[in-house]
């Protein structure tokens, strides 16, 4: 249909064909994408109006479209059901990004900084095995894995009273963002995750607004609506070869990693395994997996709980998981 959409004879013709495309191709991806967005909740997902969302993706889809048409867009569509959802969540992001403009100015700040595109250099934001955002000094991404430490539990667990060692009494608020990250990242010696970093910020800066936990959002964000037709093929293969090497890790270790992870739901979304797959994965029900679906990722409390485990052997077995994955990962690709 979209090449019929595209050498139509006229508006006219192209218009029906579109209606047709948008209802059968893309109102499904649409739904998928903002249903799950809506179901999960969090961000003020309850102030978000599921009609007015699909209609402003519809608009979205629909100028995209006709630009292709008239041959204003260079970039060909390669995936038609992935161009769609990276429109769908972009729509829920600059929805979201209105609700949250104090933390997504810091978010955009922190990844202006980490990108070395000001005149300080030396920091570095890397993406990880698993589709985890990490950043620190620019060495971190060399012989240096990421993961837990003690001193960054303690930093995203109680932010002020880390600080106070970090910054040795000095006011923290008197310094520049590059300065703050260069104090916070000496002191970690190891990367972190770019979600924790923006809470972490933000609780330093005294930095809010009326809504919570944007962080998840924008890091599903940068991870999955930024992906070009070409790239989100290289995440589907990605996928599929995490969800094989999946089952090569213990339970518990596979546990602490599929429940913590953000990537869960992408095998769902993306096809690659069925919930009924995941819950046999885990050694559950479908049934119980289907209740706590909507509450994945989970934190590493209620993974404890489940495992009969303390929050730190939970943290230990998803940092071996993801050193495994990264080393079988490296071997795939070279």
């Amino acid at each position: 249909m979209l090449p019929a959409f595209l050498s139509a004879a006229n508006d006219a013709e192209a218009g029906e064909i579109l209606r047709q495309l948008l209802e059968v191709e893309a109102a499904p991806a649409i739904d998928r994408v903002l249903g799950r967005k809506l179901s999960r909740g969090g961000s003020g997902a309850e102030s978000f109006d599921a009609a007015d969302l699909k209609s402003a993706t519809r608009e979205e889809l629909i100028r995209h479209l006709f630009k292709l048409r008239r041959g204003e867009a260079a970039t060909p569509i390669l995936n038609f059901q992935a161009y769609v959802s990276g429109v769908a969540y972009n729509v829920w992001v600059h929805e979201l990004r209105a609700q949250h403009p104090a933390r997504s100015m810091l978010l955009n700040r922190l990844q202006y900084l980490l990108g070395n595109r000001t005149t300080q250099h030396g920091f570095a934001l890397w993406t990880g095995v698993t589709g985890e955002r990490w950043c620190g000094f620019a060495r971190f991404q060399q012989g240096m894995p990421p993961g837990p430490t003690p001193k960054l539990e303690w930093l995203v667990v109680d932010t002020t009273a880390a600080a106070r060692e970090v910054f040795a009494g000095q006011d923290w608020r008197g310094l520049n963002l590059a300065e703050l990250l260069a104090e916070l990242f000496g002191w970690l010696e190891r990367p972190i995750e770019l979600n924790s970093l923006i809470d972490v910020v933000a609780q330093l800066l005294e930095i809010s607004d009326e809504q919570e936990s944007l962080g998840d959002e924008m890091e599903e964000h940068i991870t999955s609506s930024e992906l070009s037709p070409v790239d989100s093929l290289k995440w589907q293969e990605y996928l599929q070869w995490l969800w094989s090497e999946l089952s090569h890790l213990s339970l518990p270790q596979r546990t602490a990693f599929i429940l913590h992870s953000g990537v869960t739901i992408e095998f769902d979304f993306r096809g690659v395994a069925s919930i009924r797959q995941i819950a046999s994965l885990l050694g559950m029900p479908p049934e119980e997996l289907a209740e706590i679906w909507n509450s994945i990722p989970q934190d590493d409390l209620k993974i404890a709980e489940r495992l009969g485990l303390a929050r730190q052997q939970v943290i230990n077995l998803r940092r071996v998981a993801r050193d495994r994955l990264g080393a079988t990962w490296q071997k795939w690709i070279n």
